[in-house]
Formats: structure tokens, C-alpha cells, sequence
């Protein structure tokens, strides 16, 4: 079962490069979905047959999915609430205090925090910035808790972003 539960998360890692490479936002919606539907999946096997801590990423996951669902409908008026990134933060802590597991539990929460600021800011440059640390949190915790899938797809995030910084950022700044 714990192999099945690696398989599960590498199906979630799967999602979530193809949702990086996508340019069409209903693409991004439905494979980011999946990603945290496969890693809640995965992080609920993980606790339950492998007996890891990982309850608070799974239900961050969870969060995740929902976050994604509302911020991709900033278009909308109630999709651009600015309360929002707020309400969705303070979710996360209070999902971190009913399901807390030690200090541990802070990794996964300060990156979701994080990233519920990230991804609500329309500056390209300050989304990379602010999801580069949040990525580096979840790779601490997902190889505390032997989550392979978990540790690859952040090495996946944080490659590509340091990629786009690069690309973006700093080349384009180079004289010519």
C-alpha cells in the first residue's frame, strides 16, 4: 500500500507539470485540482499505512484545491473579493490548529499562508519571489515525511522557478 500511495503522489506531480506548462487557464484550474486531490490522497495513505504525520497536508491539500478554484476567478466580481487571500489564510491556520502534529505542522501552514498572498498578487515577478520559499517549505516536509512524490514535485517547482527568475528577471536585465 505504501507503493500505491508513492504511485498516487507521482500522479499528482504529473498534474502539477502539466498544469506549469499550460497558457490556458482552464487547463491550469483542472490539473492543479487534480494535483492536490492526488496529493491529498497521497498524504492521507501516507498517514495511514506508513503511520507519517502528514494529516496536516493532506488537509492543506485540500484548501489548496478550493484557493486555486476562487483565485482563478478573479475576473468575476466575487471572485476578486480581496478579503480572499485573508479568509483562505486564515483557514489554513485554523486547519493547522485541529490537525497539529508537532512543529512540523508549521512548514506546510507558513507556506500555504505564503502562497495564499503569492498567487493573489498580479506581478509575475513577486508570484516567483513569494512561491519560492513556499516550495522550499513543503520540500522540507515532505522529506521529513518520506513523501518522495511530494519531494521530486518540489524540486520540479523550485527548478522552474529559479528557471523563470533567470530567464525573466535577471537575463533580460543584461545589457545586450
Amino acid at each position: 500500500m505504501i507503493l500505491l500511495a508513492h504511485i498516487i503522489g507521482y500522479f499528482g506531480m504529473a498534474c502539477a507539470i502539466v498544469s506549469f506548462q499550460s497558457d490556458k487557464k482552464k487547463t491550469i484550474l483542472i490539473f492543479q485540482a487534480l494535483t492536490g486531490l492526488f496529493f491529498c490522497i497521497h498524504f492521507g495513505m501516507l498517514a495511514w499505512f506508513d503511520n507519517r504525520n502528514t494529516i496536516t497536508g493532506m488537509t492543506l491539500n485540500v484548501i489548496s484545491m478550493s484557493r486555486g478554484f476562487v483565485f482563478n476567478f478573479r475576473h468575476k466580481k466575487w471572485g476578486n473579493f480581496f478579503l480572499w487571500p485573508w479568509f483562505f489564510s486564515l483557514l489554513t491556520i485554523l486547519i493547522a490548529i485541529f490537525t497539529w502534529d508537532g512543529l512540523l505542522s508549521l512548514l506546510p501552514t507558513a507556506s500555504m499562508v505564503l502562497s495564499c498572498f503569492a498567487l493573489w498578487v498580479n506581478h509575475t515577478p513577486l508570484v516567483r519571489k513569494l512561491t519560492l520559499p513556499s516550495s522550499l517549505l513543503w520540500m522540507i516536509y515532505n522529506a521529513y515525511n518520506h513523501s518522495f512524490a511530494g519531494v521530486s514535485t518540489e524540486i520540479f517547482v523550485t527548478t522552474s522557478i529559479l528557471l523563470a527568475i533567470y530567464r525573466f528577471e535577471i537575463r533580460k536585465k543584461k545589457p545586450k
